[in-house]
């Protein structure tokens, strides 16, 4: 996935060269909404905690939408 990504974002073999250091930066976030009560949120954290552990230079961010205050909005 790092190789998969290092090259859609232009980096590759020359990624440390001079030219790519003019280019601007990407930042690439993860962003977890989850709840302890939620059975698939506890099956995929191991596995967002190994994601996070590889990828260092990927910023992983977890949400817990129950304490998270969101005000209701009506659709009609």
């Amino acid at each position: 996935m790092g190789a998969c990504l290092s090259s859609w974002l232009g980096g590759g073999a020359d990624a440390g060269s001079s030219e790519s250091s003019s280019e601007p930066s990407s930042v690439i976030m993860v962003v977890d909404f989850s709840a302890s009560w939620c059975g698939p949120c506890k099956l995929m954290e191991p596995v967002i905690n190994a994601m996070s552990s590889k990828f260092a230079d990927v910023e992983f961010i977890k949400i817990d939408v129950d304490e998270l205050s969101i005000p209701y909005l009506p659709l009609a």
